[in-house]
C-alpha cells in the first residue's frame, strides 16, 4: 500500500494557446517480483548430468554473478544442485526480491487553440488535441521509461 499517491495538473497559456499536463504518482509501495525469484533457483527436475538429476531451464542471465568463492562481494547466493535447499528456496519471499514501485506517470498532454473573436461572431470557440503517452518515470528493472 502506498504511502500516498495522486496527481497533478497544471494548464499553461500564452496568446490564445492553452497547454495542459498531467501527472499521476504513487509513493512508498513496493513490489515483490514473484518471477525474478523462481529465475534465480535451480530446481530438481529431469535433466540427466551423469546420474545427478538437475533443471537449469529458464534461470535469469544475473545467475552468473552468483556466489561462487570465499570472500566474493555479490548480491546473488550460491546456486546449489540436486538438493532441497533451492527447491525450498523458490517458494520464499525474501527483500532481495522486493522493489521500490514509487513512480511518477505522464498521463496526458493537452494543446487548445483560442480562436480569435473576430473570427468567430457566434461564440468563443476552442481547439483541442490531447494524447495520452502514459510515460512513467520509475526504479523497476526491466521497465525503462
Amino acid at each position: 500500500m502506498p504511502l500516498f499517491h495522486g496527481g497533478i495538473t497544471n494548464t499553461f497559456s500564452f496568446k490564445g494557446f492553452e497547454l495542459s499536463v498531467f501527472f499521476a504518482y504513487k509513493y512508498g509501495n513496493y513490489l515483490l517480483d514473484a518471477g525474478e525469484r523462481q529465475q534465480s533457483y535451480v530446481a530438481n527436475l529431469n535433466y540427466q548430468n551423469g546420474g545427478s538429476t538437475i533443471f537449469l531451464g529458464n534461470l535469469s542471465a544475473d545467475i552468473l554473478g552468483r556466489w561462487t568463492t570465499e570472500g566474493q562481494n555479490t548480491t546473488i547466493p550460491k546456486v546449489y544442485y540436486n538438493d532441497n535447499v533451492n527447491t525450498n528456496l523458490r517458494g520464499r519471499n525474501t527483500t532481495r526480491f522486493l522493489y521500490d514501485a514509487s513512480y511518477l506517470r505522464l498521463k496526458n498532454i493537452q494543446l487548445a487553440y483560442d480562436l480569435p473573436a473576430r473570427l468567430t461572431s457566434f461564440a468563443r470557440l476552442k481547439v483541442p488535441g490531447s494524447i495520452s503517452p502514459a510515460r512513467t518515470c520509475c526504479c523497476l528493472p526491466g521497465l525503462a521509461g
